[in-house]
């Protein structure tokens, strides 16, 4: 009886595990996603307002702030995984 027990204690903390892994990619993804179009309306209303000159200087900055957040993602999705 208590082996069966055991083998259900074991199937539910795999469950829990898998679960919040799921929502932590999940959590990461729909940071990104929230990133990536803040970025491009920045961009279009600083295209807008200060010409192309700016906004090529604006992309550059963006272009690298995306770069850092997608290393730090990366770092954090292996974690998740190991």
């Amino acid at each position: 009886m208590s082996r069966q027990k055991n083998n259900y204690v074991v199937v539910v903390v795999v469950i829990v595990i898998v679960v919040v892994k799921v929502v932590v990619v999940v959590e990461l993804v729909v940071v990104v996603v929230v990133v990536v179009v803040v970025v491009v309306v920045v961009v279009v209303v600083a295209m807008l307002v200060a010409g192309v000159a700016a906004a090529a200087i604006v992309v550059v900055v963006i272009v690298k702030v995306v770069v850092v957040i997608v290393v730090i993602v990366k770092v954090e999705v292996v974690v998740v995984v190991v």
